[in-house]
């Protein structure tokens, strides 16, 4: 498995799958991080789709500045973005080549499914961490730094 750097199958949005299957995925993004170490040490975060994985599933650092415990959101949707904005600087094992500025809400509100059932927990994250999941999320949605959009490249 390697990160897939191609622009016409990540611009594709990911279909959910079942719970049970998005463990399994989400099993196998936790042994690739494990087996590239070097990538592991100075990424925050994958998304399903960035490994040609199926499902909606992202997988991110519980600490964003030390440990390499990783946490799996399964079919993470935002339901709430703050007004306040910062333009946050970042790059992308998908999209190797560039820093780029993305205006990105300082609160965010995620929703994600935890049982077999559709059981979805909802969780506030702010600042780096949520800059993060906003990012995996738009994999998820097909969206990518690289897509034009407001914000500049820095």
């Amino acid at each position: 498995m390697r990160i897939t750097t191609n622009p016409d199958y990540l611009h594709k949005i990911c279909d959910p799958i079942s719970y049970k299957e998005s463990h399994k995925v989400a099993n196998k993004m936790h042994l690739w991080l494990l087996s590239n170490k070097n990538i592991m040490k100075r990424t925050l975060g994958i998304a399903s789709n960035q490994l040609k994985l199926q499902g909606r599933i992202i997988v991110i650092r519980s600490d964003m500045y030390g440990s390499y415990r990783w946490l799996n959101y399964i079919d993470p949707m935002i339901t709430e973005y703050s007004k306040d904005t910062i333009i946050s600087q970042e790059t992308c094992l998908s999209v190797p080549k560039g820093k780029y500025g993305i205006k990105r809400s300082t609160e965010i509100t995620l929703s994600y499914q935890v049982d077999s059932k559709g059981e979805r927990w909802t969780q506030d994250f702010n600042g780096m961490k949520s800059f993060v999941i906003q990012h995996e999320i738009e994999h998820l949605n097909g969206v990518l730094i690289s897509d034009e959009r407001d914000d500049e490249l820095l």
